[in-house]
């Protein structure tokens, strides 16, 4: 009996021992996540500075939604009511987007007019629609390269017929 009581309680201590070299281990790896000198730090300084961190990982994510939760409203009713316009150009090339909501009504054609009045030969069109807006993507290029384009007339004129 006394053997038997002998060996189980080496079997618990064994147990023990692996069990404490695991909890080592893995305050060893978590101690450089919460400080740049691990080495200044216990095993208990390590699990409150994480717990702490942790703590303020939390409070970010609750302010995060929060402040989603505020912003979706207005996100669905501006991009209903404002048109966004931006133009970028690359050498000869032009590329107009366009975001519009559903309600916007402006006629299509009028933008393409305007390219083709100021020089540009439409190269590629693409647009998608989601539930509430509209994405429209117009690449151009220049008719004449020694002409060109003058993306400030383009500018402007574009935003008279969206606005």
């Amino acid at each position: 009996m006394a053997r038997k009581n002998s060996s189980s309680r080496l079997q618990r201590n064994m147990k023990e021992r692996i069990r404490r070299m695991r909890m080592k281990h893995l305050l060893a790896k978590l101690a450089p996540l919460v400080h740049p000198d691990p080495s200044k730090l216990s095993g208990p300084e390590v699990l409150d500075q994480a717990t702490s961190h942790v703590k303020q990982l939390q409070g970010r994510i609750e302010e995060l939604m929060n402040r989603r939760k505020e912003m979706q409203p207005n996100m669905k009713s501006s991009s209903a009511r404002i048109p966004a316009l931006h133009i970028r150009t690359r050498d000869t090339i032009l590329e107009v987007n366009l975001i519009t909501g559903l309600q916007k009504n402006f006629m299509l054609h009028e933008i393409i007019n305007v390219l083709q009045e100021e020089g540009a030969d439409i190269i590629n069109f693409m647009y998608r629609s989601t539930c509430d807006s509209v994405f429209y993507s117009i690449t151009a290029q220049a008719i004449s390269v020694r002409i060109g384009m003058e993306i400030s007339t383009i500018e402007e004129r574009l935003k008279e017929v969206i606005y």
